[in-house]
Formats: C-alpha cells, structure tokens, sequence
C-alpha cells in the first residue's frame, strides 16, 4: 500500500509543510501581545488539545482510546519532540541567533533517515542521501546563514544539533504510533495534551489564558494557530507518514522554510536574495528527487 500511494504520502506532507509555512503570521501577533516563547508553546499546545479534544468528544469519541502500554509513542511525540525540541531551539537562538538555528533545525532528515533505519528496517538509499544534503543545503542558502548574522559556539552548536534530533523525533515516535493502529487525530491529540501539561511547568498557565481570552483578536489568533497552523498540518503530516518512509517526511516539510520565506517577502517586505533564491530552488529539488525514488522498483543502498 505504501508504494502505490506513495504520491499521496508526498501531497500530504507537502500540504503540511506548506501550512507551518505560514505560523509567523499568528505568532508574531501573539507574541505582540507580551507573551514569551515557551508561553507560546503552551498557548500552541494547549489550544490545540482543547479544540481538538472537544471535536473529538462530539464526533468521533473513539479517538480517545489508547492502550496504556503504547502511552510512552505519545510521550515521545509531545515531550521527547515537541517540547524538547522547542526548549533547544530557543536556546539555541539564544545563542547564535535565528538563522543559524534554523539552519541546525533542519539536521532533523539526517537524524530521521539514521534512526528509520535503526528502528524500521528503512534502506539509506543513495537517493535519499542526497535529497537529504540538498535540502540542508538549500534551508542554509534560504536561512540567511551566509548573511554573516549570528556566529557557531561549541554550545550553540550541541544545543542546535539537539534541536534537529527533537524535531526529528516526532517522525520516529509517530510511526511507532501508527503502527499500532492509531489514527493520525489520536497521536495528534496526545502529543499536544502531553506537550501542553508538560509546557505548563515552565510557565504561569493563568497568564497566557488570560491573554488569549484578553480581546477578539488575541482569541481569533489563538483558535487560528490550534485549528489551522497547528492541528490541520500535524494531522496531514502524521497521515502522509502512513504512505512513505519515516525517513522522507522531514526532508518533504523543509518546503515550509520555502513558504516562511516568501511570506516574509510579501508580507514584511524582506528582500530575497540571490542565496535564498537558490536555497529554494535546492529544497523543490530534494522533494523532486524523492519523487523520482517512487518510481524505481531497484535503489542503490548505501
């Protein structure tokens, strides 16, 4: 099933991606409302667990029903990814700044690809080795990171590196999930539960509530960032896994660094520069590659 709705798999993800393209609108309201990174995390999180959980409970209560032995999957895709990878990721921008960390964010198809191998038996293709090279390539081109804006430190670097292997891990934990038969609804509301209570440690909940409930914009940007930024591309992500290897996943989604780019191009005027233009063309060709793997009965294995 999986080769021959291989095309469906590489629509949904690119779907996916394509949507968390667009989060900086929303979020950057958010924030202008005084709220912190991790805040947001908790806002993102648990918004998408209320909206998603009250759906459920009138539509499809099923979703709801986990074995208590597979809870660890979900643990791995709210804490171990989610949150972890969130926590390294601010951390590192602290430390070298956005575009640098962006840059470490998108070691996750390496980590991906090594580790679905590891667990699922996936081949390293040569394909797939390449695709992986290109697309971080292009996510440096398109980053900004030849702009000359931040500098590498020994601890920035661990902490971006962590930041790629926890974003990454969503991918890895998601599949177990899904080989267990869970629905892409389900795994995607467990992750956000388990994100949002874990998130809630960090910070005052009463205050990012408070905030999100302060006015019809604030509430407006928070339903849009559960419903459309966050609930909608993790669902089509964690159904389009359904359909390809673990490890072509995050290379497909790097499109999003394509989306945010251009956004930030019509939006807030920034210019594109000959790198960034390149860097894009460099990420399409990655998921043009793997594109191509679908067709090929015999690929050459590392």
């Amino acid at each position: 099933m999986k080769q021959s709705k291989g095309w469906l798999g590489i629509v949904l993800i690119l779907l996916s991606g394509i949507i968390w393209g667009f989060i900086s609108l929303p979020v950057d309201y958010i924030k202008s409302q005084g709220l912190k990174d991790m805040e947001v995390v908790f806002l993102r999180s648990g918004s998408t667990a209320l909206v998603l959980g009250l759906f459920c409970l009138f539509s499809s209560r099923s979703t709801f029903r986990i074995k208590l032995k597979d809870i660890w999957c979900f643990f791995g895709t709210g804490i171990g990814s989610i949150m972890f990878f969130n926590f390294c990721y601010f951390k590192s921008i602290d430390m070298m700044g956005a575009p640098i960390a962006c840059v470490l964010m998108y070691t996750a198809p390496f980590f991906v690809v090594a580790l679905a191998a590891i667990c699922f038996k996936e081949r390293i293709t040569v394909q797939k080795a390449v695709a992986c090279m290109v697309a971080f390539a292009g996510c440096a081109l398109v980053s900004g990171l030849f702009g000359g804006n931040g500098s590498v430190t020994a601890e920035g670097l661990v902490w971006g590196l962590m930041t790629g292997f926890g974003y990454g891990l969503y991918t890895i934990f998601g599949r177990y999930a899904l080989d267990r038969g869970y629905s892409s609804l389900t795994i995607t509301l467990y992750t956000f539960m388990i994100a949002a209570l874990g998130s809630a440690c960090f910070i005052n909940p009463l205050k990012v509530v408070g905030v999100a409930v302060s006015g019809i914009g604030p509430l407006a940007m928070t339903l849009e960032i559960a419903a459309v930024s966050t609930l909608l591309p993790y669902t089509l992500y964690a159904a389009g896994m359904r359909f390809t290897d673990a490890g072509n996943a995050p290379i497909i989604s790097s499109v999003e660094i394509v989306v945010a780019t251009i956004m930030g191009v019509v939006v807030r005027k920034d210019t594109l520069d000959i790198y960034a233009g390149i860097g894009i063309l460099l990420i399409l060709a990655a998921v043009v590659l793997l594109n191509l793997n679908l067709k090929k009965k015999n690929q050459t294995t590392l």
